[in-house]
């Protein structure tokens, strides 16, 4: 449709101004209220169509026409087939694409998260790395630990590190370390000497010896744990006896292995855990 065209469908002269163009489409609309086509067969969309030409909002490309015209002539099969007008369905995806694109998003994701909570297996050995130490593969300690324990089929290990730099990260982590440690029910903490203290003082972890039985069996001694000794306080005020919380893995090679390093790390067994058996068999295979 080029401008001669627009003009005569809007029932205007060619030399028309602006204010003429604009002035006959308010009265254009008023009357499409009352009807869907006019005595010369035109709709409100072609008079919307030719307004834009007319009043220069839409260019005229007789190219662009012709490839129109080809495509009412031979539609695709797919629109042709669902009765849908392609030209609307286009228009449709250019002013609506981002809406599209979004609830698309939405639906992968749902679609996603279903299949995530009927497909996942439950772990039986649930570890957290966390303080300041930055473990660079998760899934390899996982390996490890499944590889090297017969009871273990599912391991699940993650890191929350308390070091990052960038504040939006730092808080997200916070948010993390706060949840696993109220709500979560992790076997294993591994962290470093700061945290173990934090949280130990807190009545998080089980005495190491209630577990683990005599420390001396496992090539452990005592003596070399005192500093890491913990006397938990209690809300009413009151103590318990002192008792050792954690045991120094630093020098276990299956975290060395793993890519864990730091210049002190703490292994305890958390009181939330439910698989006791298979946690204490994980810290025999740290400090062995």
């Amino acid at each position: 449709m080029d401008r001669k065209t627009a003009l005569e469908i809007l029932g205007l002269e060619e030399g028309a101004t602006p204010e003429e163009i604009n002035r006959r489409m308010n009265v254009l609309l008023k009357k499409y209220r009352q009807t869907e086509k006019d005595e010369k067969g035109y709709t409100l969309e072609d008079i919307d169509k030719a307004y834009k030409i007319a009043s220069g909002i839409s260019v005229y490309d007789p190219e662009e026409e012709k490839k129109k015209q080809l495509r009412k002539q031979h539609p695709n099969p797919l629109f042709r087939l669902l009765k849908i007008d392609e030209e609307k369905a286009g228009n449709f995806f250019y002013y609506y694409k981002w809406h599209v694109a979004i609830a698309l998003i939405v639906i992968v994701a749902v679609i996603y998260t279903i299949v995530s909570l009927t497909t996942r297996v439950e772990p039986d050995l649930k570890v957290i790395v966390t303080g300041n130490l930055l473990l660079p593969d998760t899934e390899l300690l996982e390996e490890r630990i499944e590889n090297e324990m017969d009871g273990v089929s599912e391991a699940l290990v993650q890191n929350v590190y308390m070091g990052a730099k960038d504040p939006q990260l730092q808080a997200a982590m916070q948010v993390k370390f706060v949840t696993e440690v109220t709500a979560g029910d992790n076997d294993i903490f591994i962290m470093d000497e700061e945290c173990y203290r934090s949280l130990a003082v807190q009545g998080a972890f089980i005495p190491v010896e209630e577990l683990l039985g005599s420390l001396e069996r496992l090539g452990v001694h005592k003596e070399d744990y005192e500093d890491l000794i913990v006397e938990v306080k209690l809300n009413d005020g009151s103590s318990l006896i002192p008792a050792l919380y954690g045991l120094d893995v630093t020098d276990s090679e299956i975290l060395k292995e793993a890519g864990l390093s730091g210049d002190r790390i703490i292994a305890s067994f958390a009181r939330s855990g439910k698989e006791t058996e298979k946690a204490v068999e994980f810290v025999k295979l740290m400090v062995k």
